[in-house]
């Protein structure tokens, strides 16, 4: 496989990684005002969609647009309101609980349907459905518009997935 061709087909994991977390910025907002069902069933509808387009995907950008975008995006959905959910159910040793849902998908699969339930009652979330008062916080901003402007070279963002993947097995166990 040419360089170009391996730098193209990053691109997919790399969106990817870059997707899965976007919809928690409005998930957590919605599971706060009460909605848990609603953008767990979106994401579980983009992942099934998407896995049956995939096959008849014929270029580049139509793998992309389903394993990069549609299928993260459902992912995203799912992962942001299962997570979310341990939270309510487990107090003590919640940390643990997290680390050991994300590290397996076997385990999560086990344990997601059965758990997927509000515990807690909606409450009114200061801010609003985007809740943009984070944002007066300065160190916030900063990392936040540092992680938008700051440029990696190709050969080391070539490396940042397989990096990426291998720090977040760490963390999971770790911060668990």
């Amino acid at each position: 496989m040419s360089v170009s061709a391996c730098h193209a087909s990053a691109w997919i994991g790399s969106v990817q990684r870059c997707i899965i977390f976007a919809p928690d910025v409005i998930v957590g907002r919605l599971f706060d005002l009460g909605y848990f069902r609603l953008p767990f069933a979106t994401g579980s509808l983009f992942i099934i969609a998407a896995t049956f387009i995939v096959p008849v995907c014929k270029v580049y950008c139509h793998f992309l647009l389903c394993q990069g975008f549609m299928i993260e995006m459902g992912c995203g959905l799912t992962f942001g309101t299962s997570a979310t959910i341990i939270t309510h159910w487990w107090k003590r040793k919640h940390g643990l609980a997290l680390g050991v849902a994300s590290c397996g998908s076997s385990l999560g699969g086990v344990f997601f349907p059965i758990c997927l339930t509000r515990r807690l009652p909606p409450q009114k979330a200061p801010g609003g459905l985007f809740g943009l008062h984070v944002f007066r916080s300065a160190p916030f901003s900063v990392y936040c518009l540092s992680a938008v402007l700051s440029g990696l070279s190709l050969n080391f963002a070539f490396y940042l997935i397989a990096i990426l993947n291998g720090s977040s097995l760490l963390g999971a166990l770790g911060f668990g």
